[in-house]
């Protein structure tokens, strides 16, 4: 564990702890240094500045091991909670949720890995206050004196005290229409829409369920949208576009009023949840940081508890529709949505659609077994294909609520000439594609241009912060903004990080290697699948898998192969996959 103390002769040994925000020059005596946060591009920054010349301790490896010792315990811990708090407050919080993205399961893998580290003048860096106070308490449990350097005011706190009616509510109610009385459609769609949902003439296409609403409409079925504008999109615009297309849409916004909005953040701003003091996941102690947790996500959580007064307003229109269908993560917003639709239309079937999540570390995923009878779970799951309705079985989700359908979105991966062909032509490149998230993008460039130098090309998703991400790699590298079908073709091999990309390398031939984050837990889509797809998280490991990779993909067998994982986890459009909504 930590340094042994000797006996009264030994000399006093230090651990410094500090918040990112507070570290502008490293701690007197400081030689080694590991960064436990969660913003991956603030080590790359750290080395070229404040930490420059000291030596950073890699945590990645022990933060994967410890991931999956905590793993079991902790959607065990947080079921426990759930029937120690059943009700809808909690089913709509992130506490029960368990998005990876809030961090509660990253931290508490964090401290984890900082029991086990603790050593002589080693700086401690974290993102959370209450994991430097985490880390302060265990640096003094192991007999060592601990520095603390705090992070002043809590930043969060702006957001417990703004209130959940300063999210745009009032420009946005104005903005809405309710939707004429008529008939009730049969089916109730449920979906984010922003620029991209629009082609060029202005037709509804929607980015997340696909042809969904046309292939039930050829079935005879009456199909209407609910309609949430992402945050970012402009509204009114977004609102005008959905208002003269040719889609039966329902606005939120129409609907919820500012007494439900107010009487949400007040309930969240309420909201306390029973976390015994001494509550410990596989000997880590959660509970200050599952209350931070709570505090720091209270607009979130509002927001969640809205689908209560939302469904029972639409109800009050006349809505009855037979099901329901969204995008499933997992999110609160969406647990609450489903606890919400058995309350106010106990006739409505809710069904999820898998939204392309199969890494067993997407923890929002899986309830767990203590929860099975109280928590709010979709009546039905439909996947993407056999891949992931085999990893929800066997990790514990009912069975009996599990459908194979198809890739709404993707069926293209899965044609009958995917994976028989790879880099073409005199030009090969090791295509970089980015994730949503800008830092984990920006440490991935950087290792892989170490890696790669000019042969790599970069390609970033669509909806990141390319700005931030161009400002702050250092290195010379190159970008594309060709589709990236084409980019694949001139590629070797495709560099990837959380994202559903790598199947789209598969199913051009092209073998696929994840960045493993030095900061950030593992998601890896092809989780269920490795044979197929290589790792590293350094330089020497990305040259190494890149080696491997191609050896590899020499064999006669590797287009079937990967043909086949494409196919089985993005399974082709047929008559059984609609019927897998319909549940016939």
């Amino acid at each position: 564990m930590g340094a042994a103390v000797g006996g009264p002769a030994a000399r006093a040994v230090s651990v410094h702890v500090a918040h990112e925000r507070t570290v502008r020059e490293a701690p007197t005596g400081v030689t080694h240094w590991v960064y436990l946060g969660e913003d991956a591009a603030w080590p790359l920054q750290a080395q070229r500045g404040a930490l420059a010349g000291l030596e950073r301790m890699l945590p990645g490896p022990a933060l994967a091991e410890t991931a999956e010792r905590l793993r079991t315990p902790y959607l065990d811990w947080i079921a426990e909670l759930g029937v120690a708090n059943d009700s809808f407050a909690w089913w709509s919080s992130q506490l029960a949720a368990k998005n990876v993205y809030t961090f509660l399961f990253q931290r508490l893998c964090a401290l984890g890995v900082a029991m086990e580290l603790l050593r002589d003048d080693l700086l401690v860096v974290c993102s959370s206050a209450a994991l430097v106070e985490a880390v302060a308490d265990a640096t003094r449990a192991a007999g060592l004196d601990a520095t603390v350097r705090r992070g002043g005011a809590d930043r969060d706190r702006r957001v417990r005290d703004a209130g959940f009616g300063v999210l745009n509510a009032l420009p946005r109610r104005r903005a809405a229409q309710p939707h004429a009385a008529s008939a009730s459609p049969d089916t109730l769609l449920v979906t984010w829409v922003d620029g991209r949902s629009f082609d060029d003439a202005g037709t509804y296409v929607d980015p997340h369920l696909g042809p969904l609403g046309n292939l039930l409409r050829d079935r005879g079925h009456e199909v209407a949208l609910l309609a949430r504008i992402l945050p970012s999109a402009p509204y009114e615009e977004i609102a005008g576009l959905l208002t003269t297309s040719a889609e039966r849409v329902y606005l939120p916004e129409a609907f919820l009023t500012t007494a439900d909005r107010r009487h949400c953040w007040r309930e969240a701003r309420a909201f306390n949840p029973v976390i015994p003091e001494d509550g410990h996941v596989g000997g880590v102690p959660a509970a200050r940081l599952a209350r931070e947790l709570v505090a720091h996500h209270r607009i979130s959580h509002a927001e969640a508890m809205s689908y209560d007064p939302l469904m029972a307003h639409l109800a009050e229109s006349g809505l009855r529709p037979d099901r329901m269908v969204f995008p499933w993560e997992g999110h609160a917003w969406e647990t609450a949505t489903i606890a919400a639709v058995r309350r106010h239309l106990p006739e409505t079937e809710v069904i999820a659609y898998d939204n392309l999540n199969f890494s067993r570390f997407a923890l929002s995923l899986y309830p767990g077994s203590a929860e099975l009878e109280l928590r709010p779970l979709p009546d039905r799951v439909v996947t993407n294909g056999p891949t992931f309705a085999r990893v929800l079985e066997a990790q514990g989700f009912p069975p009996q609520r599990i459908r194979v359908g198809c890739a709404l979105r993707h069926a293209h991966l899965s044609a009958p000439d995917g994976g028989e062909h790879g880099a073409t032509g005199g030009e090969r490149i090791v295509l970089a594609a980015g994730s949503i998230d800008a830092a984990q993008t920006i440490e991935m460039v950087e290792v892989a241009h170490e890696a790669f130098g000019d042969d790599l090309l970069v390609k970033l998703h669509p909806i990141s912060d390319v700005d931030r991400i161009r400002a702050a790699v250092a290195s010379p590298v190159t970008y594309a903004d060709r589709p990236i079908d084409e980019l694949l073709l001139r590629s070797r091999a495709m560099i990837y990080t959380y994202s559903v990309v790598p199947y789209e390398a598969l199913a051009a031939g092209v073998p696929p290697i994840h960045f493993v984050s030095q900061t950030l837990l593992d998601l890896d889509q092809l989780d269920p699948t490795p044979d197929v797809r290589w790792v590293g998280a350094t330089p020497q490991e990305l040259r190494q898998a890149l080696q491997e990779a191609e050896e590899a993909v020499a064999d006669p067998g590797w287009p079937a192969r990967s043909a086949a994982v494409v196919r089985d986890a993005l399974a082709p459009q047929l008559a059984a996959c609609t019927a897998a909504f319909l549940g016939v």
